[in-house]
């Protein structure tokens, strides 16, 4: 997937204690982060290594979940599966 993480980690939670990520939940968390901004066939590509580009990008506010506001999403976690334009 486009994401540089050693695993397994252990991260700590904002709310307190810890969660034990391996590559399975942490990619489930990538991927549920991808589907607010990009289709699914746009998502199937990023896991195979393609980063997405700009046009790929959801560009209506209304369209964009509005949990990507949420403090506890790491919203920085997706950023090297796109472009810098994008």
């Amino acid at each position: 997937m486009c994401v540089n993480l050693k695993l397994p980690v252990t991260v700590d939670l904002p709310f307190g204690g810890s969660v034990f990520l391996h590559n399975d939940l942490f990619f489930n968390i990538v991927s549920v982060i991808l589907r607010w901004f990009v289709e699914e066939r746009v998502l199937l590509k990023a896991t195979k290594g393609e980063l997405i580009e700009e046009m790929q990008v959801e560009s209506r506010p209304e369209k964009v979940s509005n949990a990507v506001l949420d403090k506890h999403v790491d919203i920085y976690s997706v950023r090297n599966c796109f472009t810098s334009d994008a």
